[in-house]
C-alpha cells in the first residue's frame, strides 16, 4: 500500500479493501503527510531544542516551521496534566460497581456486556494507551500554534469553537505562563486560584450539556482570534513516557485543578464532536487516528494487523473519559459537572453511553469500534508481514526485500556453531585443551564404592583432569 507524502490518490490497482474502508486515500489527499507525522511525533523532550514540523523546499515551504522550544515546555506540561486527569478517570473507574462497568463495555443500546470493563493490569500496557492520547494532543497543540493559513493548506485542520476556548484557555492558563521559574515538583501548582485565574473565559463558564445539538459549522474559521491488546509497534512509547511523565508520580494537589478541569473539557470535545456531511474523518479524534496508520516514513500505510492495536488504545481512553464525563466521583466546577449520584446511576451513564458509544450512533467512537471489527476480519486474509521466496535455481531464499541467504552460506551455520561451541569450552575449561572421546568413556555400574564414578575408573584416565 504504496502512497507518497504529498498524499496523492491510489492508484485503482492499489486500493485493497481495507484501504477503501479506512478512506485513507482520500482523507490525507493534498496533504502533508509528512507534517501531519511530525505534529504527531513524540521523539521531543523537554528543554531541547524546537521541534521541526517541516523544511523548506518541500510542500512549498519558503522557510523551516518549527515548534518552538518554549511552546514544546507547555504541550510538555500539558501532558503531565494528562496523567493526573486519566489518573482521576481510573480512580473512577475502580470505585463504580460491575454492572455499570458492563454497560460501559457494552456497544449495543439494549444489552449490556457479560463481562465488565476493566483496568489493563501492566504498566507497560497502561504507558502505551496514555501514549496514544498524549501523540493526540501534541497535534492539537502543535497544530494550533501553527499559522492558519499554513495549517489549512498543509493539514487540513480546523478546530470547533468549543476545542478552540478550550485551547485558548488552557495555552493561556496562568500555571503554564513561567514554567522556567517552577520547579518540576510544584509547576502548575497554584494554591488558592480557583476563581479568577481565566480572566474572561470563566465569566463565560464552559457548559457540560453535550446533550445538545452543537452548531459544528461554528469552526475556527469564525473564531478570529489569534492563532489488554500488546504488539510491536509503539516505537514512540518510550520518549513520551521519558520525558512526560514522572518517575514519582505527581498527585492532584501539585497539579492546577483548573488546568486539569479545561484538560478534561477539551478530551470531551474531542470524543464528542459531532460527525459532520456522514464523514467519521471529519472529526479531529477520527483524522488523528488515521496519522497513526503511517509508516515511520509516511510513505506507506500500515496493514491491519498493525494498526488495530492503536485503535484498542484510543477506545480504552476513550472509555475512561466517558465513564468520568457520566458518573464523576468528584464536582468539575469550572465545566459544570456535578459528582456522581448515589441512584440512578446506569439512568446517568446511559445518556452519554446510547449517544456516543454504541452501534450507529455517529460517533468517534462508535467509528472506531467499527473500523476495528473489520480490520480484525481482515487481517486474518492478509498477507503476512514477510514472505519468503526461492530464486529460480533454488539456491538461495529471500526475506522479503530485508534479507537473503545462500545454500553454500546455510550450510556454513553448522561450522560456524560448532566453532562457537569449541570456544565456549574453552572459555568455560579455562583453557584446559585436552581433548577427550566420548564415545570410548566407559563406567561401571556394579561399582558400588563410595566416590566412584566414571571419572576414577583406571581405564578413561581422566581422574587428573
Amino acid at each position: 500500500m504504496r502512497t507518497n507524502s504529498q498524499g496523492d490518490l491510489l492508484r485503482f490497482e492499489e486500493q485493497t479493501p481495507w484501504i477503501e474502508r479506512t478512506g485513507w486515500d482520500k482523507t490525507y489527499h493534498g496533504k502533508s503527510r509528512d507534517v501531519l507525522a511530525a505534529l504527531a511525533a513524540s521523539s521531543f523532550s523537554r528543554g531541547a531544542g524546537p521541534h521541526l514540523l517541516g523544511r523548506q523546499g518541500t510542500d512549498d515551504l519558503h522557510e523551516d516551521i518549527f515548534s518552538t522550544m518554549e511552546d514544546e515546555r507547555k504541550i510538555a506540561a500539558v501532558l503531565e496534566a494528562l496523567d493526573v486527569l486519566l489518573d482521576r478517570c481510573e480512580e473512577t473507574a475502580r470505585k463504580t460497581s460491575r454492572s455499570i462497568l458492563c454497560w460501559l463495555r457494552s456497544t449495543h443500546a439494549l444489552a449490556c456486556y457479560p463481562k465488565p470493563f476493566i483496568l489493563v493490569h501492566r504498566p507497560s500496557s497502561r504507558r502505551k494507551y496514555r501514549v496514544l492520547f498524549k501523540r493526540c494532543l501534541l497535534l492539537i497543540f502543535r497544530s494550533y500554534r501553527m499559522d492558519p493559513d499554513t495549517r489549512d493548506r498543509l493539514t487540513g485542520i480546523r478546530f470547533k469553537r468549543k476545542q478552540f476556548r478550550f485551547l485558548e484557555a488552557i495555552w493561556n492558563h496562568e500555571s503554564l505562563s513561567d514554567l522556567d521559574a517552577q520547579s518540576p515538583r510544584t509547576r502548575l501548582y497554584l494554591p488558592g486560584t480557583e476563581e479568577d485565574s481565566l480572566g474572561g473565559f470563566t465569566q463565560r463558564r464552559l457548559s457540560h450539556n453535550y446533550s445538545e445539538d452543537e452548531r459544528e459549522d461554528d469552526d475556527e474559521e469564525n473564531v478570529t482570534e489569534s492563532s489488554e491488546e500488546d504488539c510491536e509497534y509503539w516505537s514512540d512509547e518510550s520518549q513520551v513516557v521519558r520525558h512526560t511523565g514522572n518517575e514519582e508520580p505527581r498527585g492532584d494537589e501539585q497539579v492546577s485543578q483548573e488546568l486539569i478541569e479545561l484538560l478534561f473539557g477539551l478530551s470531551l470535545s474531542l470524543c464528542t464532536e459531532q460527525v459532520t456531511d456522514g464523514q467519521p474523518s471529519s472529526t479531529l479524534l477520527v483524522f488523528f487516528s488515521g496519522i497513526l496508520g503511517f509508516s515511520s516514513s509516511s510513505e506507506t500505510l500500515l496493514p491491519a494487523k498493525s494498526y488495530t492495536p492503536y485503535l484498542s488504545g484510543l477506545l480504552y481512553i476513550q472509555r475512561l473519559l466517558f465513564l468520568e464525563m457520566a458518573l464523576p466521583l468528584r464536582d468539575y466546577p469550572t465545566l459544570e459537572l456535578s459528582q456522581r449520584p448515589r441512584t440512578k446511576q446506569l439512568e446517568r451513564l446511559e445518556v452519554v453511553r446510547k449517544k456516543y458509544m454504541v452501534i450507529g450512533s455517529q460517533s468517534a467512537f462508535e467509528e472506531m469500534i467499527s473500523l476495528r471489527s473489520y480490520g480484525r476480519v481482515i487481517a486474518r486474509s492478509e498477507s503476512p508481514a514477510f514472505l519468503l521466496r526461492w530464486s529460480e535455481d533454488g539456491q538461495t531464499v529471500h526475506c522479503g526485500d530485508l534479507f537473503h541467504i545462500s545454500m553454500a552460506e546455510f550450510r556454513l551455520l553448522s561450522k560456524h556453531i560448532v566453532q562457537q561451541t569449541d570456544m565456549l569450552r574453552e572459555e568455560l575449561m579455562f583453557g584446559w585443551g585436552r581433548f577427550i572421546d566420548l564415545s570410548r568413556l566407559k563406567d561401571d555400574l556394579k561399582n558400588a564404592e563410595k566416590g566412584f564414578s566414571f571419572v576414577t575408573h583406571q581405564e578413561n584416565n581422566i581422574d587428573n583432569a
